[in-house]
């Protein structure tokens, strides 16, 4: 969905330009600011784009969506070494329970990421654990680290952050 319960449709409101990826066009063209690339997550063709696409191999945000194949993603992307500093993953816990949730999590932890905020609820999914949050420590302040909430948040402390 291209617009509406999109992480990054609100980033390109406050002015943030970035690369939205999807196997289908649903209308990212048309609404959305930011580049599309109508591409396959599975395939070669991603790692090529996500390799062209950052050169410095640094990505200030990722917003990780692509249910069956999340994890998929998640595996291409760590596989090219590429160091994003915040992540939201979604992993639909409320529909497929640990299916991607678990193995995200392992992906994520032995890459050395941080789980800021963990089952994170949304409005969509009717107060249901839906995503985590996830940030790189090289990029945050130590403090940060000991924020940590188990608690589930719902989607408006974003804003707080």
């Amino acid at each position: 969905e291209p617009i509406v319960h999109n992480n990054t449709v609100a980033l390109e409101k406050l002015g943030w330009k970035g690369l939205l990826i999807d196997k289908h066009d649903l209308g990212c063209q048309r609404y959305r600011s930011s580049k599309y690339l109508k591409v396959d997550v599975t395939s070669k063709s991603f790692k090529d784009i996500l390799v062209k696409e950052t050169p410095r191999q640094i990505i200030d945000y990722i917003s990780l969506d692509v249910d069956d194949f999340s994890v998929i993603a998640l595996e291409q992307i760590l596989s090219l070494n590429i160091i994003f500093k915040v992540m939201t993953f979604e992993h639909d816990f409320y529909i497929v329970k640990e299916e991607r949730r678990a193995p995200s999590r392992r992906l994520l932890q032995n890459a050395g990421y941080f789980l800021l905020f963990e089952d994170v609820i949304g409005l969509k999914t009717e107060e249901q654990p839906w995503e985590d949050w996830w940030i790189h420590p090289d990029f945050f302040h130590s403090s940060i680290l000991q924020k940590k909430s188990n608690n589930l948040w719902h989607y408006e402390c974003i804003n707080k952050l």
